[in-house]
Order: C-alpha cells, then sequence, then structure tokens
C-alpha cells in the first residue's frame, strides 16, 4: 500500500513538473504600449523553437508574428487590439494574463470647420484613427454618427448629418471613444447657403 501511495506521488509530481515546463510564460513586452501596426517584442519562455499553430493575441485579437522562438516573439499589434493583456497560447495551452499592454485611444487634435449647417464636410485631424474604418468605428456629432467620405489614421472627412445640434464631435476605434471636442461656434444658414437642409439644426 505504502509503495503504490508512494508511486502517486510520484507520478503527480513528475506531471505538474512537465505541465509546469510547457505551459507557456510571457514575462514582460517591448514597448508597453502603442497603436495598431506596433511591433512588439514579447519576453518569456515555454513558447516552442518555431511557431507552428502557437497564437499570441493581445486581449483576445490574435497578432500577426514577425518572428519566434523559445523566449522571444516579435508581433504586430492588430488592427483590432484594444487595451489589455499579452497572451501566448501553445498546444492549446494559454500563457499567464499577467503583462499588460497599453493602445492609445483616438484623439482629436483640430475641427476644420467647427461651424456649419447639416451636409457641411468637417475634416477632423488627430491621430489612432487607423488607416481604415473599421465596422466598430465610427464618428459622432453630438451623438449622432455622421457620414464618413474619407478616413485616414490621422484624418476623418465627414458631412454633419440631420438632426445634429450643437455639440462635441467624437471618434471611436474598435468601440474605444476619444475624448470629445467640442465644436467653437454654431449658426443658422444664412441666404448664401445653398444646402437644401436650410433651416436644419447645426454643430
Amino acid at each position: 500500500m505504502r509503495i503504490r501511495y508512494g508511486m502517486c506521488i510520484a507520478f503527480i509530481l513528475l506531471f505538474s513538473s512537465i505541465v509546469r515546463a510547457t505551459t507557456p510564460q510571457v514575462i514582460s513586452s517591448s514597448p508597453v504600449s502603442g497603436p495598431s501596426g506596433t511591433q512588439v517584442q514579447i519576453n518569456g519562455s515555454g513558447f516552442g523553437a518555431t511557431q507552428g499553430s502557437s497564437t499570441v493575441s493581445f486581449y483576445g485579437a490574435v497578432a500577426s508574428v514577425v518572428s519566434w522562438s523559445d523566449t522571444q516573439i516579435v508581433a504586430t499589434v492588430p488592427v483590432t487590439a484594444v487595451t489589455g493583456y499579452i497572451y501566448v497560447t501553445v498546444g492549446g495551452v494559454s500563457s499567464n494574463t499577467s503583462v499588460f499592454f497599453n493602445v492609445p485611444p483616438p484623439q482629436i487634435t483640430s475641427i476644420s470647420p467647427s461651424s456649419g449647417i447639416i451636409g457641411t464636410q468637417v475634416t477632423v485631424t488627430g491621430t489612432g484613427f487607423q488607416a481604415t474604418k473599421g465596422a466598430n468605428s465610427a464618428i459622432y456629432f453630438n451623438g449622432v454618427t455622421g457620414t464618413v467620405i474619407s478616413w485616414s489614421n490621422t484624418q476623418i472627412i465627414a458631412s454633419v448629418p440631420a438632426n445634429t445640434t450643437t455639440g462635441a464631435i467624437k471618434v471611436t476605434v474598435n468601440s474605444v471613444a476619444s475624448t470629445p471636442k467640442l465644436s467653437n461656434t454654431a449658426r443658422r444658414p444664412t441666404k448664401s447657403d445653398t444646402s437644401p437642409t436650410r433651416g436644419c439644426t447645426h454643430i
């Protein structure tokens, strides 16, 4: 009975050491913050000599891998990434989730023009909008979704939508919102305005 008990303990210890040896561990990343497209070096252990079917994810968004070794991965922050943990999955086993990576929210730096009637094309300049508009990205005029004409990482051109009132312009990227930027003034249409929506509300 004692022999069997001893064998069981030995087996458990051996199994535990194997699990510890094969579970990937993420120790650090460099840099610790950056927008989509940033190349990030992920340091740790148990990643495996080659990638194979293994993956690295930024808070659930699987990243494109540049290079892979047992102790270091270089990956590109995916366009759908949001702030959260980096983790590596090897052979269906996920690593720890203790290394945090910050994806900065979009930032609006200027709006031109800062006043106009419905249908006015507004250029919104800033950072972190991403190269193309994603499914969960949008621009809002005081809570009303604007019609996008063009979209780039640093500039959005959008038309003031119907039912808009004076207020803040906000951009969301991957459902993460910028700090709202207040439009400076509001004005009513004049005789020189040719918009067919004359008499409606303005930004």
